[in-house]
């Protein structure tokens, strides 16, 4: 899966947990600061994630920063897959 597909399915959980419009989402967004992302925002993400490509991904433990970094570990983590 290229990675531009795994940014549209991983904006379109972030706007559906984080209540921010798709458009709004880069991939240079940065999870915490203008997403307003804590820990427990990531896990429910996490959960989202998973859900959206079936695969456990747990991003508390990581510490992703921006959506660029969830997209890439995700596109490894599909590659394992």
């Amino acid at each position: 899966m290229m990675e531009s597909e795994i940014f549209k399915r991983v904006r379109k959980v972030l706007a559906k947990t984080q209540l921010v419009p798709e458009e709004e989402i880069s991939l240079d967004s940065q999870l915490d600061k203008q997403l307003g992302m804590d820990s427990l925002d990531m896990a429910e993400f996490s959960l989202e994630l998973g859900d959206e490509f079936g695969i456990a991904l747990e991003l508390r433990d990581i510490q992703p920063r921006t959506v660029r970094r969830v997209v890439e570990l995700l596109a490894d983590e599909l590659l394992k897959a």
